[in-house]
């Protein structure tokens, strides 16, 4: 059935006014499609969110303009009363279940704005109810994380399996969906579940990538090599713990004790960690003996320290500290002789300016080497400040001297740019 005129007129009048707008195509054969048409004499093109589709005019019955699902939120925000929280949560879920993801939790959040307790709107936002409040997932997360590795829940609490099961249903992105999962094999293991808390560990381990992986194998493999829960601390825990009148379940002589108590696998990742500050302290003395006469290899060493020490504290946050900064100061000095052989060079060629006759071109030359060699000799300072940065206490002379040298080597590089400019 050839289409109507006025609807190819309106088709195209509609094309040429505005791209925002929606078409709809109805085909002789009974299939519809929606997207952004344009009208030929030939064919009719339709743009999807799937790719660009081309009809023989003569497959084509008609053409409707259809609102865009923003055009038609922005009507329904026109209808309804804006500061009615209920009719507002409506239109927001409407706009969800249309894929307008961000303008439905911009709507949600106005909610929330006019009622503060709409539960709808809090849960659609990803909030849940813990203790009488309303708190964010990862709030949500690390409260429970935190009660768990406190020991300040009995194996027999009644709060935790709903806790659990609220965090699974507003989990949404993969780390977070792996954090639950976690928190369900640690509440497995102070239940007494053993068994099946190393299965599940092992599981999330092998699911998991870098540091998170290593971190779930290594409590996997605790538990599982200590099947019978019990085990066997070589020394007090906490270590700085005073046992006399220690609060019980709070620390622990050493001896047997129970993995179903959060400290004592405090203790036992805290001794597997030790175990990865001994491979650290391995490579340290490998880079330290080669700094002189192999620098690769001594770079190398430093590089394998450091990822034990990422490994170290994926399992102890925070165990390596003293190590790693060990290990960046000797980077610095070692990045210090790359800034000192390249400001020899530099000198080297400065020397030489007054006293050679150079023409116009290996003057430009002689400059432009001067400029590389400060250049790169900056670049090692930036490498310098980004090592030291996180140890601004600790690092405060290397740090500070970096930043001088780079002040000194950004006014000669604008002093010989400019030159060399004027020479061009």
């Amino acid at each position: 059935m050839p289409i109507p005129k006025t609807a190819w007129v309106l088709a195209v009048v509609l094309t040429a006014l505005t791209v925002a707008r929606a078409d709809r195509i109805f085909l002789t054969d009974g299939r519809v499609l929606t997207g952004q048409a344009t009208v030929g004499p030939t064919e009719v093109r339709i743009d999807t969110a799937y790719g660009t589709i081309r009809f023989p005019r003569h497959m084509v019955e008609r053409v409707e303009a259809v609102d865009t699902p923003q055009q038609q939120l922005s009507q329904r925000l026109t209808e309804n009363d804006r500061n009615d929280p209920n009719a507002l949560y409506v239109v927001a879920r409407w706009a969800d279940a249309q894929g307008l993801a961000e303008e439905a939790q911009q709507l949600y959040r106005e909610v929330l704005a006019l009622d503060s307790h709409h539960a709808q709107a809090r849960e659609a936002l990803g909030y849940l109810r813990v203790e009488g409040q309303w708190v964010e997932l990862e709030t949500g997360l690390a409260l429970l994380r935190a009660r768990l590795a406190g020991g300040a829940l009995s194996e027999a609490d009644p709060t935790v399996e709903p806790w659990l099961a609220e965090l699974t249903r507003l989990a949404r992105q993969p780390s977070q969906r792996l954090a639950v999962r976690e928190l369900r094999a640690l509440w497995l293991v102070r239940q007494g579940k053993l068994p099946a808390a190393g299965a599940a560990l092992a599981e999330l381990a092998r699911e998991a990538q870098g540091l998170p992986a290593f971190r779930l194998a290594t409590l996997a493999g605790i538990i599982t090599e200590n099947s019978d829960g019990m085990y066997v601390l070589t020394e007090p825990y906490p270590p700085q713990a005073s046992l006399l009148g220690a609060e019980p379940g709070r620390a622990y002589p050493p001896g047997p004790a129970p993995l179903t108590e959060p400290i004592v696998l405090q203790a036992a990742l805290r001794d597997r960690a030790r175990g990865v500050l001994e491979q650290a302290r391995a490579h340290i003395g490998a880079g330290q003996a080669v700094e002189r006469t192999d620098r690769p290899g001594a770079d190398e060493a430093y590089r394998q320290a450091l990822a034990s020490l990422d490994r170290a504290d994926a399992l102890v946050p925070e165990i390596a500290r003293s190590y790693r900064i060990e290990v960046i100061r000797r980077q610095v000095a070692l990045l210090r002789r790359d800034v000192e052989a390249q400001a020899a060079l530099f000198d080297a060629e400065m020397a030489t300016l007054g006293k050679q006759e150079l023409s116009p071109q290996a003057y430009t030359y002689k400059l432009g080497r001067m400029v590389r060699y400060l250049s790169t000799a900056r670049e090692t300072l930036d490498r310098i400040l980004g090592l030291s940065g996180p140890f601004t206490r600790e690092l405060v002379l290397e740090i500070r001297w970096a930043e001088l040298d780079r002040q000194r080597i950004d006014a000669m590089l604008t002093t010989l740019r400019q030159e060399l400019h004027e020479l061009r």
